[in-house]
């Protein structure tokens, strides 16, 4: 373990002051010199990447600002054309007066330090190994990361959120203290909070992670035989869901309260035929209780392919689903697209985006080292004692989220970087793993 006096990689306060200082520094580094200066053909101005969403992020930010500065803040709002990256930087770009995306970096930074201490953290408690530190590595050093702190983007935001709720769905299994209700309460709450901010829909998905990750462990523990714990986690359980249950009715209310708007906004502006339109009821509404969900991730899927005809990382076009057992059959090629992809093939392939050819080359070296952390995962834990329960509800709740997104997006581009929360928590394990066999066998051989 890094050890330097008091300090030490394996703190949760050390890693997040570390990480945030490091998004700090690379943020600065990539937005005033990466870009302008070592790679100008792939800068769109304003310290930004070209072909991101960013650029109209930044765009929407700048003229939002323009309004507070001009009528007040009430011009103000969180998700201006459904962006909420462009709200909070607007919001910075008022109070500052500087309309420039570097303000938002320092805000990144602090995002970044917390979802490397959650994730380690989260190793920690899964692995019990000194040396869970190793396995948020990959998030702090992968040049991927670097958009997500360096630029105007919604993973800044979702990524500690989801890290917070994986790591409340193991406080359920915490004993009853004030101390642990606390930490329940506030990473549940804080966790949602973050991710709805960002992507609304989400939360339905990572709440589903979270109870799936529940009852793996309750599954695990009592295979086990470790029945005593059981009045324990079902008090948190309650207590979990019960605070979920509030902070989904509030954030329901609030988004019926924002969709009557946006129609009474459409029925001035827009003619009857459209209105109907917007209105139009969707055919998975037709669907039984257990196809609803399956219908509408695969009516997502044909819209992504609709939208983007021309994108050079469309995969599985012909797949459609529309039910269950659609669903279930196309389950297996989800998982490995989105644990696995972008492929050996296509990583030295052209792209339609500027420096696409470069980010696949980027994304090929990632992928070489998650292929080898993912073969440590299944390798290493199939030879050493680990925390069953706990590395399947881990794993569970990671794998919910990355399957969903697969099935929804048959884009690699965009869902290598929508997938890196959980992701990064297959990676993470994988090397904490590899670390642990590795110092053993260190000891082994020394004695």
């Amino acid at each position: 373990m890094m050890r330097f006096n008091r300090f030490s990689l394996n703190r949760p306060m050390v890693m997040a002051g570390v990480a945030a200082l490091w998004a700090l520094i690379v943020g600065f580094t990539l937005q005033f010199f990466a870009l302008p200066v070592a790679f100008p053909a792939l800068h769109a101005g304003n310290g930004l990447l070209r072909g991101g969403d960013w650029v109209a992020f930044h765009q929407i930010a700048k003229d939002l600002a323009a309004s507070i500065e001009s009528t007040g803040w009430g011009a103000w709002e969180l998700r201006p054309e459904g962006q909420a990256p462009s709200g909070i930087a607007a919001a910075l770009y008022a109070l500052t007066g500087v309309h420039a995306p570097w303000v938002m970096l320092p805000v990144n930074a602090v995002l970044f330090g917390l979802a490397a201490s959650q994730l380690l953290i989260l190793l920690k408690r899964v692995t019990q190994s000194p040396l869970a530190w190793v396995g948020v590595l990959p998030l702090l050093l992968f040049p991927s990361s670097m958009q997500v702190y360096g630029q105007l983007h919604k993973d800044i935001f979702a990524i500690p959120g989801i890290f917070l709720v994986f790591n409340a769905m193991l406080d359920v299994f915490q004993p009853i203290f004030l101390r642990s209700v606390a930490a329940l309460a506030l990473r549940t709450l804080l966790g949602l909070g973050l991710v709805w901010i960002v992507r609304p829909y989400l939360v339905d998905i990572v709440l589903l992670a979270f109870w799936t990750g529940v009852v793996i462990v309750i599954l695990g523990r009592l295979a086990q035989g470790r029945q005593t714990g059981a009045p324990m986690w079902l008090v948190m359980a309650v207590l979990a869901g019960g605070l979920q249950f509030i902070f989904v009715k509030q954030v329901q209310q609030v988004q019926q309260v924002q969709q009557v708007q946006q129609v009474q906004q459409v029925q001035q502006v827009q003619q009857v035929q459209q209105v109907q339109q917007v209105q139009q009821v969707s055919a998975c509404d037709n669907a039984t209780s257990w196809d609803r969900l399956p219908c509408r991730l695969g009516e997502q899927r044909a819209v992504f392919i609709a939208g983007y005809p021309e994108a050079a990382s469309l995969i599985d076009t012909d797949v459609e689903i529309k039910t269950l057992m659609d669903f279930v059959l196309y389950t297996p090629r989800a998982l490995l697209i989105g644990l696995a992809a972008p492929f050996p093939n296509n990583w030295l392939s052209d792209g339609h985006q500027p420096g696409a050819r470069m980010m696949r080359l980027v994304s090929g070296m990632e992928m070489s080292f998650a292929y080898a952390a993912f073969l440590g995962l299944v390798f290493i834990v199939a030879r050493h004692r680990v925390n069953w329960p706990a590395v399947g509800a881990a794993l569970a709740a990671a794998t919910v989220i990355v399957l969903i997104y697969t099935v929804a997006i048959p884009n690699v581009g965009t869902l290598y970087r929508m997938r890196l929360a959980p992701w990064h928590v297959w990676i993470g394990l994988g090397c904490v793993l590899w670390a642990t066999a590795w110092l053993g066998r260190a000891h082994a051989n020394r004695g």
